[in-house]
């Protein structure tokens, strides 16, 4: 679980941190301390779950003893949290509410004595408690006692309840002093000291002894316990049953259950059978991989709130049911990425269960031309195309392939019952006699057709003879259901005598000096016939070449199916000292495993060998400049200690051995926790800004490369491609992948019979780069998700 914060308000006193390390101790909470003369931080109720307010010297009635502290009583409904007030933040509780401070005959500065309590949910079970007194002043709230009127409010502040006393001390009155002339001086021998008190309907409390002393008795200790209890309840109450604008929630409405057999694509199935948008980070991977823990399942309904962005004319777009607005973005420091962080800091979450990574938030992509625009690289608009795409998750599935479990969350408000009911459909799914995910990839190749409801069947060319039946791919009953809907594919792929022209010219302008290395890419284009539906296209994918960070991705005008290999960075949620821990892991090398030769037979790559090929000059010098360059953005994004946990190290993946670094670093605040722009949840944001395009995408110097790049590739866009897809979190932390090996279309090029579906594929230039070897590894990189389509005879050009 995520800790909560609470804020401690420090007025100047002695003992201010005695009271945080008990109330750390105890509540198993983070602390932030925040002084009297500072400014109250706004929206208090998105960062923390109560506030404490400390003892101290002085007067409840002067603004200088008190200072932020009055401030904290005034909150509107919709921003209140719970409080406890401590001997002066007590007295200002009082004083706020009607009540008044009187001086007492002499100082109670040390002083131990018994307590009288209610049966309140303050006091539960503590009838008296002895505790420690550190006052010259003490409230009052009107009681005569003469009329067994102890524990009831008074018409002078019917507001205040009293919840304790001491009782039956008597002192002689000290007399006046001039500075104390707003202390309205009581009565001799007062016989009962006001203790504690609440608010009538607020959740305001106050004690006037000090729980934290070390003489205190463990009852008094206990106070704070049954506070934080009463706290935890009345804003579980609130998020169910505050009228009229009611705030976001700060929790996440979850439900954990053991995941047995379950599927993704059974899940998907049994929660949204006739869905068509869905977006899900897909990561199952070998139990002993670093990587793969969690897949998300990101549910996107018609009045799902959805971002989108044409870089072109910088435009943003948010789209919600049939409401749609459009902001044109516009200076150098109203970007797209300034948007994003005032749109997630908005809508954070505070309390959720911390093993889950995901809570609901922002899922999507940022293509390659938004990319650019962090480098001041303008791009073409095409608005139809959007170059940023986002979908506000609130409902989503995540599951633990570690852990075997399953998490079904919500963030909308008043969303219990789905999550119940969905928990009930899964749970009741999970029985050794379910469909295997490859009957449920037939059933989807036979019932959800992409455009048409119509099937075609096979000619006499197109037979299953033609099945691609390589020892690396066994075609499963469902694949063979998906050849015979298929009926004609066209490749076309980059042309060889272009491609490494467009080597040479890279290779031209490295040597003289315009830049280290080139990352060069060019398309393959995929026109087919065909009424599979993508998901199970995805489903295939995602069989014939599994991938840490895979990805199905249908929203608005794109579908995407992703088996990238990379992630290009995480950032952790916040810790208790609101840092952030980022990791790159970039890729550079790249070794096929499978190879044919001339007469026909396989030739296949182990580890050994690939080590010996990654370990070449040119391959280290490939990466080094990435892992260099990445660990400047790094520090540019204010990270101080940038470090490289794994340097180029040999990783096996399907059909490919790859060459991985991984770089991480920590991020903190720069400025203090009362200063309006203290947003540690946004962090992580500013490190993806600070760090796109890809840099394993692009080259070093990563802007001089952009550009020069653009004139080589003709200034075709790179679109999806190139650019990186993930999540934030509204808790604060995201993770992103790099979008290679991956496949997508736009609706604009499908048609009720004819998709066309594009790769992006290539590979970075140095000196030392050959023409063959650089377009064999093109090839590589496209064969990989290329083999997913290739079922049939196809036409190639």
């Amino acid at each position: 679980m995520v800790q909560p914060r609470i804020l401690f308000i420090d007025a100047y006193d002695s003992f201010s941190n005695n009271i945080i390390t008990l109330v750390e101790g105890s509540l198993g909470v983070s602390v932030t301390k925040l002084t009297i003369d500072s400014p109250l931080p706004s929206h208090l109720h998105e960062s923390y779950a109560g506030i404490i307010i400390g003892p101290g010297p002085g007067s409840p009635y002067e603004p200088a003893d008190v200072g932020c502290i009055q401030q904290v009583w005034s909150l509107p409904e919709d921003q209140m949290l719970p409080v406890l007030g401590i001997c002066l933040g007590f007295q200002s509780l009082v004083v706020h509410f009607g009540g008044a401070v009187e001086r007492l005959p002499y100082p109670r500065h040390g002083i131990e004595t018994d307590v009288q309590c209610c049966n309140d949910p303050l006091f539960v079970g503590i009838p008296t408690l002895r505790s420690v007194q550190y006052h010259s002043l003490h409230g009052v709230l009107g009681h005569t006692f003469e009329n067994g009127d102890l524990w009831d409010s008074h018409e002078t502040c019917p507001e205040l309840v009293p919840l304790a006393w001491d009782i039956d001390h008597t002192f002689s009155r000290a007399p006046p002093t001039p500075e104390d002339s707003r202390i309205a001086f009581g009565r001799l021998n007062p016989t009962h000291i006001l203790m504690s008190v609440k608010h009538e309907t607020k959740p305001f409390y106050g004690v006037q002894f000090h729980p934290e002393s070390v003489c205190s008795s463990p009852e008094a200790r206990q106070v704070i316990n049954n506070w934080w209890k009463i706290a935890k309840e009345w804003t579980s109450h609130r998020l169910i049953s505050q009228p009229g604008e009611t705030p976001e929630p700060s929790s996440v409405l979850s439900k954990l259950l053991d995941l047995e057999n379950l599927s993704l694509a059974i899940i998907r199935d049994a929660l949204i059978p006739n869905g068509d948008e869905l977006i899900v980070l897909d990561s199952e991977m070998a139990q002993n991989s670093p990587l793969g823990n969690y897949s998300i399942l990101g549910l996107v309904y018609p009045d799902t709130l959805r971002v989108s962005y044409s870089a072109g004319d910088k435009q943003v777009r948010l789209e919600q049911g049939d409401e749609s607005t459009t902001e044109t973005l516009g200076g150098d420091d109203r970007h797209i990425f300034t948007f994003l962080k005032t749109f997630m800091e908005s809508r954070k979450k505070l309390h959720g269960n911390e093993k889950s990574p995901f809570w609901g938030g922002l899922m999507g992509y940022i293509g390659y031309e938004a990319c650019l625009e962090t480098l001041g690289i303008k791009a073409q608009p095409h608005p139809e195309r959007p170059d940023l795409q986002f979908a506000f998750v609130e409902r989503s599935i995540v599951i633990d392939h570690t852990a075997r479990q399953l998490h079904v969350q919500s963030i909308k408000i008043d969303d219990q019952q789905w999550v119940n009911e969905s928990a009930s459909i899964l749970g009741g799914l999970a029985s050794p006699e379910l469909r295997s995910e490859d009957q449920i990839t037939e059933d989807h190749a036979e019932n959800c057709p992409s455009r048409s409801n119509s099937s075609s069947s096979l000619s006499k060319e197109d037979s299953l003879e033609s099945l691609d039946t390589s020892p690396s791919f066994s075609p499963s009953s469902a694949d063979v259901d998906v050849n015979k809907l298929v009926t004609r594919t066209k490749f076309t792929i980059p042309d060889e005598v272009a491609y490494t022209r467009k080597i040479r010219e890279c290779k031209t302008e490295i040597q003289h000096g315009n830049s280290y290395e080139l990352c060069l890419t060019d398309q393959t284009k995929i026109d087919i016939s065909s009424p599979i539906s993508p998901w199970a296209r995805y489903l295939r994918l995602r069989r014939v070449n599994p991938a840490p960070f895979g990805a199905f991705i249908r929203l608005g005008p794109i579908t995407v199916l992703s088996s990238s290999p990379e992630r290009f960075l995480s950032w952790t949620r916040p810790n208790m000292e609101d840092e952030v821990n980022c990791q790159f892991r970039p890729i550079k090398g790249t070794v096929k495993k499978r190879h044919e030769n001339p007469d026909g037979s396989t030739r296949f790559v182990n580890i050994a060998t690939a080590k010996e090929i990654l370990a070449s000059p040119k391959e280290r010098a490939e990466s080094l400049m990435i892992v260099d360059l990445i660990r400047h953005d790094l520090t540019g994004a204010q990270s101080r200690d940038v470090r490289t946990t794994s340097l180029m190290q040999v990783e096996e993946y399907e059909s490919v051995y790859q060459l991985v670094t991984v770089i991480e670093g920590t991020m903190r605040p720069t400025c203090a926790a009362n200063d309006p722009n203290y947003r540690p949840l946004s962090m992580g944001i500013d490190v993806l800004a600070a760090s796109l395009p890809p840099g394993s995408m692009t080259g070093a110097p990563k802007k001089r490369s952009c550009q020069l790049l653009r004139g080589i590739e003709e200034e075709k866009p790179r679109s999806i491609y190139s650019g990186v897809l993930g999540y934030m979190d509204v808790r604060g932390g995201g993770d992103f992948s790099v979008v290679i090996r991956t496949a997508y279309r736009w609706d604009d090029e499908t048609t009720e019979t004819d998709e066309t579906w594009r790769i992006g594929a290539g590979g970075a230039i140095t000196d030392m780069s050959q023409e063959l070897a650089e377009w064999d590894e093109m090839h590589t990189k496209v064969d990989a998700v290329l083999r997913s389509f290739k079922l049939v005879n196809q036409v190639s050009s």
